[in-house]
């Protein structure tokens, strides 16, 4: 907040401004005027000296005030020219022009509204003020010739109705010698006149209006909601994915067969020979039937062969041994074998 103090006159003891009666009230106060540029948002927009100009101990009261509605009080609202910086009375001014300089750049304040008012507040700088309703007074007496400071504090938020505003108010003061008579307000004293220029105020989303307030509360309420359904989603999903996790676990897997590799054996006359068969571990009975039937045969015939050697066997110096590996038994024992093989594999298809 920018600041910038126009003092008309500096002067410890001023000119009493009267409403009804001649009161001489023995204060001094010092800016007799104070100008505030951009007089928006919060903070301290300046501070008044003021002095115990009587001769006995006297608390000093203050009161801020806006001007008189009356007509005949409207004529002596202040006027400035931007071009001259001299400080005029609405009365002063004859056709809209500066009656120093002549120039037609003037400023013209306007009495301040009471709702406006109750933005502007004090407070002791180097004392303690008690407030009063709209009354505020020193808590401890100040001797002759002494003094103390005020601050003045503005608090006037960003509204659209009060922009490009020039308001005039007044900080009314006087003293009392006992503070009980302070609640009905003060009617005369010495008066320094506060005059406030509002700037163009643009609507602004994060000016914390009535407006935005109630903006930011409506989207603050939206991103809780959203929160909370992103935080059901995701508890939803990890519900979901547990349960499936579960489900996989508990159920069986498929068993396969498995294949077992046999070595059965594959007879020839004289020597054995093995091969490897890819089947099931259980056969079934026709195919082990057949095969029991092959073994039998071939057993037969080696039994055969056998009884055949024995036989011969007191005349194996002078004959010939008989080769069970002949044609005739080799032919008569292959198409048997053939022929259980024939069967076998048709079956197994």
């Amino acid at each position: 907040m920018q600041k910038k103090y126009i003092i008309v006159e500096l002067m410890l003891v001023l000119t009493l401004i009267m409403y009804s009666t001649t009161i001489v009230s023995g204060i001094g106060l010092a800016p007799a005027e104070m100008r505030v540029i951009d007089a928006v948002g919060s903070g301290v927009i300046g501070s008044i000296i003021l002095v115990n100009s009587e001769s006995e101990p006297k608390h000093i009261v203050l009161e801020i005030q806006s001007p008189s509605e009356a007509s005949s009080q409207q004529k002596y609202l202040r006027v400035i020219c931007e071009d001259c910086h001299d400080t005029h009375q609405r009365y002063e001014i004859v056709d809209g022009y500066c009656p120093k300089c002549g120039s037609h750049n003037l400023t013209f304040y306007e009495r301040i509204p009471d709702e406006a008012l109750n933005y502007i507040s004090l407070r002791g700088k180097d004392c303690d003020l008690i407030k009063k309703g709209s009354v505020y007074v020193t808590r401890e007496k100040y001797l002759p010739k002494e003094q103390c400071s005020v601050e003045i504090l503005l608090d006037l938020p960003y509204k659209e109705e009060y922009s490009n505003k020039h308001w005039e108010a007044y900080v009314t003061v006087t003293t009392t010698s006992d503070i009980t008579t302070t609640g009905m307000g003060m009617v005369a004293g010495v008066q320094m006149r506060l005059l406030l220029d509002v700037p163009t105020i643009k609507p602004s989303f994060f000016s914390f209006g009535e407006t935005s307030s109630v903006m930011l509360g409506v989207i603050a309420v939206g991103l809780v909601v959203l929160l909370c359904l992103v935080y059901l989603y995701k508890k939803r999903s990890v519900i979901a994915s547990t349960l499936d996790g579960f489900k996989s676990r508990s159920k069986p897997k498929p068993v396969k067969p498995e294949i077992k590799h046999v070595r059965e054996p594959l007879f020839s006359r004289g020597d054995v020979a093995t091969a490897d068969i890819g089947q099931p571990e259980q056969q079934e009975p026709s195919t082990s039937f057949l095969r029991n039937v092959r073994d039998a045969i071939m057993a037969d015939t080696m039994q055969a062969d056998q009884e055949t050697l024995a036989t011969t066997g007191s005349d194996i110096e002078d004959t010939v041994t008989t080769d069970i590996s002949q044609p005739e038994y080799k032919t008569d024992f292959s198409d048997i074998e053939a022929e259980i093989d024939h069967i076998l594999k048709s079956h197994e298809k």
